[in-house]
């Protein structure tokens, strides 16, 4: 993908805001993964799309040792900070379709929230090369439930009035697991949330590579609109978004 969808150059100027504010994923996911056998303490996993190391930090925090793939300079940065002296972390300047890993070296394949924006023939083919047989790849997306709520539907509102190319991803979104898997996958859900104070909420807002940034077009009205969204909702100066985490596992061989 190139042009205004390239992947490597969107969330430029957003990585702070995306390591502040973005949801972690819920155990229950992890106690899935690890039931199946698709992830086992001390296996050796490519994390592609790690992006500012959430995901990667969880997998550390179970024993996983994590290859984080990135190949946003500035995301990757932020990562290294976080988890440099993590046992078992390894940052890597690569890419979904060009890993640089070594032939089958990967005992199992994560993408959290990034699996949309690869090639997906060509992340398979790469794959295959680093995997070991039976290796699973593992595909993560943290959605937001719209209609949970009137805050979440009036949120979800909001997002939609100033974003600008969040239909083109979204449809993105819809179509790697199909077309993914040659032997089909497994596809769980899980529900969880997280509570904003309204610092936190304009970070969220802001993380998200289709929305406009500071300076940019819209930015004021949409964070003064925000504001007055967040005010009528509190409780405790706090506000929920709720999500469910879709994850889809198979393997490629």
């Amino acid at each position: 993908m190139e042009g205004r969808l390239d992947p490597k150059q969107r969330f430029s100027g957003r990585a702070s805001s995306y390591a502040k504010a973005r949801p972690g994923y819920p155990p229950e996911l992890f106690d899935h993964l690890f039931a199946v056998g698709a992830l086992s303490a001390g296996c050796k996993v490519a994390d592609l799309g790690s992006g500012t190391g959430i995901f990667s930090e969880l997998l550390l925090d179970l024993g996983v040792v994590v290859y984080a793939i990135e190949p946003n300079q500035e995301m990757r940065e932020l990562a290294e900070e976080r988890l440099s002296l993590a046992p078992g972390f390894h940052s890597v300047p690569g890419c979904a379709e060009c890993t640089t890993l070594p032939d089958g070296s990967m005992d199992a394949v994560t993408a959290a929230q990034a699996f949309h924006w690869f090639d997906p023939d060509q992340t398979r083919e790469e794959l295959r090369r680093v995997l070991k047989p039976s290796g699973q790849v593992i595909m993560v997306w943290n959605n937001r439930e719209k209609e949970a709520d009137s805050f979440n539907r009036a949120y979800s509102e909001l997002v939609d009035r100033y974003s600008r190319d969040k239909h083109e991803i979204d449809a993105l979104r819809q179509d790697p697991q199909e077309r993914f898997y040659p032997f089909g996958y497994h596809h769980e859900q899980f529900h969880h949330s997280k509570d904003f104070d309204l610092a936190g909420l304009e970070c969220l807002i802001t993380s998200a590579s289709y929305m406009p940034k500071n300076g940019e077009a819209g930015y004021q009205e949409m964070i003064e609109e925000l504001g007055q969204l967040f005010a009528g909702h509190q409780v405790d100066d706090k506000v929920k978004i709720k999500y469910v985490t879709d994850c889809y596992h198979g393997s490629l061989e």
